[in-house]
């Protein structure tokens, strides 16, 4: 990894996925899966952007997940060793950006407030034009700053933009990673595809206020035995509240407040809204705890999405049914150091034991991995009909509950290029996300076929 790479790692937060999770592996069920969740899909091949390539990379400060992209752009480096690196640290006060191809590398906070649209439509920063912005949440970023004029109530029909899209190139620029409300609806689409693959997809409500969201949470949890309220265009479990059994007013108000406040403190600025509301569904359990499971996409070179197990998630406490829901019972957020002397929260999704606590056999885990390449193949392909033109993916995940009562597993998220926690797939599938990077962005015209001698000549 080239050395500003790595030290831009090093400000992450410390937390060993590989070692815990990735190297326990089951490498055949890892292949199983592979082999049977291709799903087609051609790449999105766009006319490159004129002048020298400028591609923008942001990262969330301080995250376990720095290690993930870094890993991923330093791939694409290697393959295309024209490119200057600039990270935070070269950044410079004023940020000045050299001349020819160059990568930016650096913090979401340290970019994404400096950049502005110009007349023609395309992201600028420091001056330059950029020609890729690598990862799909730093739309939402934009728009909290009034870079971007997006809808801020955006609908839940349909698949057109959520924001209005810039003429710079949006790595997994779907936008359906902004809003869980809309992928909700896109679950639900897919029922009759997902059926025979067992599986379901949960109710929801979208509110674009605090007013809404109040009576909202208040009736499904009535009804429903508790609440999950996830924000607008936040990842990493930032501001995703649980409320209930059941819910009063106040509760709800307390509950939406609190999650306001955690999104202005992660991104600097408001805009939590229009919120995701679903029923909280208590899941198959580890040690007692709620679950949940990751399982990844990444584009195949062969022209399609192939999925890989990643990690699963426990939550911090045990779960009780007649007790207040608490983010430590309902939720399975990882971040940061898991120090301590408490059980493990992650477990590789491949493993023996951990399936039987889940219900699965190794066919349900390869029908699961079928399904999540369904679902980004549908995300992907309802978009590119909705704007008429190509666009590009190169890997993402569907995170999924398995119920406790049926034991069909339900998608809860999707994620996109913000999706963090690679190591924790079977080490000798690693590469695959950095692979499938660099050819997404090779598809956008931003390789440089270097006229470098090796490093060992004279």
């Amino acid at each position: 990894m080239r050395e500003a790479l790595f030290r831009a790692a090093q400000q992450g937060a410390y937390f060993t996925d590989e070692e815990t999770v990735g190297r326990w592996q089951d490498d055949r069920l890892t292949d199983r899966v592979l082999s049977g969740s291709f799903v087609a899909l051609p790449p999105a091949v766009v006319p490159a952007m004129p002048g020298n390539p400028f591609i923008v990379w942001p990262y969330p400060r301080g995250t376990m997940h720095i290690i993930d992209r870094a890993n991923c752009a330093d791939h694409f480096l290697r393959a295309n060793p024209e490119y200057q690196l600039v990270t935070e640290a070269g950044m410079g006060n004023p940020v000045r950006v050299p001349a020819g191809p160059v990568l930016l590398f650096a913090p979401f906070d340290a970019i994404m407030p400096a950049v502005r649209l110009d007349r023609e439509g395309y992201l600028v920063f420091a001056g330059r034009r950029v020609s890729v912005l690598v990862n799909e949440l730093s739309l939402a970023h934009l728009v909290r700053h009034g870079a971007l004029a997006g809808a801020v109530r955006p609908p839940v029909e349909g698949y057109e933009p959520i924001v209005a899209p810039p003429r710079t190139h949006v790595v997994n620029g779907t936008q359906i990673t902004l809003f869980k409300a809309r992928q909700m609806r896109h679950v639900a689409d897919l029922a009759d595809q997902l059926a025979p693959l067992g599986v379901a997809s949960l109710p929801y409500v979208s509110s674009p206020d605090r007013t809404d969201a109040t009576e909202a949470i208040v009736m499904l949890s009535g009804t429903r035995g508790g609440v999950v309220v996830r924000p607008f265009g936040a990842s990493q479990g930032t501001g995703v509240s649980v409320v209930g059994p059941a819910a009063t007013r106040e509760a709800a108000a307390a509950a939406l407040e609190r999650l306001e406040a955690a999104v202005a403190g992660k991104y600097g600025a408001s805009g939590a809204y229009p919120v995701t509301i679903t029923p909280f569904v208590e899941s198959r359990k580890i040690r007692g705890s709620v679950t949940d499971i990751r399982m990844f996409v990444v584009r195949d070179p062969a022209g399609g999405l192939r999925a890989v197990p990643g990690m699963v998630r426990r939550a911090e406490t045990p779960f009780r049914r007649d007790q207040p829901l608490t983010a430590a019972t309902a939720l399975t957020k990882v971040s940061g150091s898991l120090g301590g002397d408490g059980p493990p929260r992650v477990y590789p999704a491949t493993r023996a034991d951990v399936l039987r606590h889940l219900g699965l056999s190794p066919d349900a885990l390869v029908l699961l991995g079928l399904a999540a390449s369904t679902i980004w193949v549908a995300a992907v392909e309802a978009e590119q009909a909705a704007r008429g033109a190509p666009v590009p993916f190169c890997y993402g995940s569907v995170d999924f509950l398995v119920r406790a009562d049926d034991g069909r597993p339900v998608p809860i998220e999707m994620n996109g290029a913000n999706v963090g926690e690679h190591p924790s797939v079977a080490v000798r599938r690693l590469e695959l996300f950095a692979e499938a990077t660099t050819a997404t962005l090779a598809a956008l015209g931003m390789s440089t076929p270097s006229p470098r001698e090796p490093a060992w000549a004279g």
